[in-house]
Order: C-alpha cells, then structure tokens, then sequence
C-alpha cells in the first residue's frame, strides 16, 4: 500500500514538472519572436497606411523639391506642426530627444505613405517577427499587403543608451 502512494506521488510529480517545463518553454519560444512594443508602435505607425493624421500631400514637402539641388536618393522632408505633433502623440515616447524629428525629416516615416498616396494602394501590416535583438539594434521581419501584392521588409531599430529609438532604416530582405 505504501509504494503505491509513492508511485502516485511520483507520478504527479513528474506530471507537474513536465507540464511546468511544456510551459515555460512555449513562453520563451514566443517571446523570442516577438518584436519590442516601441519597434511593433513604430511599424503600425509607418506601415499602415493611408492615414490622414499622420499624412498628408499637402502637410509634408520634400526640402529642395523641383529645385537643381535635388541631387540626392535620399529625401529630406518638411512637415507642417500639426502633422508633427499628431506623430509625437502617437509615438513620440518611443523616441530618444532627436530620433523623432530625424526619423520624421530624414528617416523612413514617409515611404509607405508616398507610396500608398501615389498607386492609390493601401498598406498594411500583415505579419512581423523579430530576426534579431541585442541592447542597441533590433532587426524586424515585416511582412507587408500592398493592395494585391506582398512584400517582406527589414525595419532596423537603433536605440539609445536609454533604451530610446534614435535611428530607424529599412533593408530589403
């Protein structure tokens, strides 16, 4: 009768250690392809698209538009203050103190509008993953619907020594 409840105890014992270590390793597998909440804010914000209060034609220009100093691929923008102030209430927390205004003016925060706005498509966010994470950089797999189409892109995330974004990039997977 003894070893019978020993077995019993050992059984459930067992059954609860299994099932603790089922759990803890599904937790960790999950969490380890999940992208930051400031990298997923930013992304939402960026790539869905369109959005009236975060774009419009008339509320950003391209600095140097139809002039011969528009020698360069890469845009500067100009963007009116409401404009600016809608961003810095949606995702302004994300930001160190220069990485919005340069994520705004220099950075990728108007592609996918651009582009949206002119193939009169619409944008959104179908699936991300994180492919990378270390205490300054992290790397997102985004997957995007443009209409019809999709398209896979790599938002890279620089972040300050405070944990704030103060750089973001696109790479093309």
């Amino acid at each position: 009768l003894g070893d019978e409840i020993m077995l019993k105890k050992s059984f459930y014992v067992l059954l609860f250690a299994v099932a603790f270590m089922l759990v803890a390793c599904r937790t960790d597998k999950s969490d380890d392809h999940t992208p930051s909440k400031k990298a997923e804010q930013i992304i939402y914000a960026m790539m869905s698209c369109p959005n009236s209060e975060l774009y419009e034609p008339s509320s950003v220009s391209v600095i140097g538009e139809n002039t011969e100093d528009q020698a360069g691929s890469e845009d500067d923008y100009n963007i009116s203050g409401k404009m600016y102030q809608n961003w810095e209430k949606k995702i302004g927390e994300c930001f160190s103190e220069q990485g919005l205004q340069d994520f705004l003016t220099t950075g990728p925060a108007f592609n996918y509008f651009i582009e949206a706005d002119q193939r009169n498509v619409e944008i959104k966010v179908k699936d991300m993953e994180l492919l990378e994470r270390s205490e300054l950089i992290e790397k997102t797999k985004v997957i995007l619907k443009k209409g019809y189409e999709e398209e896979t892109v790599v938002p890279v995330f620089r972040y300050d020594s405070n944990g704030n974004v103060s750089e973001v990039r696109i790479e093309s997977e």
